[in-house]
């Protein structure tokens, strides 16, 4: 299965570290991070996911959609495509068609999902197993230029956490410039200048009973700006987006109780108050979902986040049993949502795994 590659690929370069690491190997995290040989193993590992992830054919819901319409479209001047996605489509589509198009943006997402990984985590692997479980990697396999857009938030993130409005901003300008969605991320940055309470996860409830009256709301705001009006309009739910939100309010669940476990003089740290700022939020989206369709999809924006969150809280936990154990946990509810979606319902119809090679298509048994 191409899932399993993915695994093992990262496994492969960060097993040895990642171990280390989470035994409390502080030297070896420093040696890990700064270290030339690091950089070597980061660059072979994501080539290696950037080729294997981007040479892909027909894979994914929206494949034939950008294929057949959208890059054609871009190319022709055709309807509204955001302006990087659509410079990039006239630049390569000449050169190598649709299918190009699609491996190099393929690669851009890879590149700036690793990087955020590297920079940001301190276990890449589980971080990997997290993009996995939580659809995140199935979900830009199909959603081209919105996975994008959300590898560049994931990227820009640390901007948030060190105060530099200037760089995220332009980072979430570039986002925008593939996906309008990106534009969601804008107002997002000034969490990092609220105090996280305990007590503010009573929004989940409220945002639930309130929800009718949001979703006027937000049908007035995306009417008023153009952005969405139909889609947001048209608010349900249904048994599938219910199986993947429940299975996030008991990830969540498990967030507070990692957060709960950490030293009282961490919890006070301005990343960890910003990581759970971010969790109010996902607690506020998830309470929207009987007003916004697909809310795996919406929700997904702020909760990949959690891909690089959860492994920092993690990691500032002394006891290594304590540490493993909640890995485990977290693993366990990843690989439930995983199963239901992709081994059993082929959810974002990413399987069977084709590829493209000097234009003859294959369907390899080694990755299906």
């Amino acid at each position: 299965m191409i899932y399993a590659w993915i695994l093992a690929i990262p496994i492969l370069f960060f097993l040895v570290p990642d171990v280390v690491s989470l035994a409390g190997g502080e030297h070896f995290v420093k040696f890990k991070k700064e270290k030339n040989i690091n950089r070597v193993l980061f660059s072979i590992a994501t080539a290696m996911l950037a080729v294997l992830l981007g040479i892909r054919y027909g894979v994914g819901h929206d494949y034939a959609q950008y294929y057949n319409v959208i890059i054609p479209d871009a190319v022709n001047h055709y309807g509204h495509i955001e302006p990087l996605f659509a410079l990039l489509s006239r630049l390569v589509y000449p050169v190598g068609g649709a299918s190009l198009v699609i491996t190099i943006v393929s690669i851009i997402t890879v590149y700036f999902w690793m990087l955020a990984i590297k920079q940001q985590s301190p276990y890449i692997i589980f971080s990997i197993v997290y993009s996995i479980g939580i659809l995140f990697v199935s979900f830009f396999m199909s959603g081209i230029r919105q996975g994008l857009a959300m590898s560049i938030f994931l990227y820009a993130y640390k901007y948030i956490e060190k105060k530099q409005w200037k760089r995220y901003y332009l980072c979430i300008v570039f986002a925008i410039g593939f996906h309008s969605s990106a534009i969601l991320y804008l107002p997002v940055y000034f969490l990092n200048r609220v105090e996280f309470k305990m007590r503010n996860v009573f929004i989940f409830p409220i945002t639930l009973l309130l929800s009718p009256f949001i979703s006027g709301i937000m049908s007035k705001v995306s009417a008023e700006i153009g952005l969405y009006t139909a889609y947001l309009s048209g608010g349900s739910v249904n048994s599938s987006d219910l199986i993947y939100d429940i299975s996030l309010l008991f990830l969540e669940a498990l967030t507070f109780f990692t957060y709960w476990k950490l030293p009282r003089n961490i919890k006070s740290k301005d990343q960890v108050q910003l990581s759970m700022n971010f969790q109010i939020l996902i607690l506020f989206m998830m309470g929207l979902i009987y007003v916004l369709p697909t809310s795996t999809r919406i929700i997904m924006l702020i909760s990949s986040l959690n891909i690089l969150i959860v492994p920092r809280l993690i990691s500032y936990i002394k006891d290594s049993r304590v540490k493993v154990l909640l890995i485990m946990s977290f693993c366990t509810i990843l690989f439930f949502v995983f199963y239901n979606y992709i081994i059993k319902y082929n959810y974002y119809e990413t399987m069977p795994y084709s590829i493209q090679w000097n234009g003859l298509v294959f369907t390899p048994k080694i990755l299906n």
